[in-house]
């Protein structure tokens, strides 16, 4: 992301700001939850976004990595 971004919760106001790094909105795509926040643009922005389908991908390419790297390690650690 690129830019200032407020993070707003009803009730209580302004909790938290990301600015030109951060993401948001995951929790609510991997429990199919309502958002607990909104996110409000304090500046111009550049922001990405990532539908159900390619983040469900992308996390479990993420965990497939991290296996394979933790087997390489083990096995390394091995006598030969």
């Amino acid at each position: 992301m690129k830019g200032l971004c407020e993070v707003l919760i009803d009730g209580v106001g302004k909790v938290h700001q990301y600015d030109n790094v951060g993401a948001f909105g995951e929790l609510a795509l991997m429990y199919s939850s309502p958002r607990a926040a909104t996110i409000r643009a304090a500046t111009p922005s550049d922001l990405y976004t990532l539908d159900l389908r390619t983040f469900r991908y992308v996390l479990a390419s993420a965990q497939a990595l991290m296996l394979v790297t933790f087997s390489i390690d083990s096995l390394s650690s091995c006598p030969s």
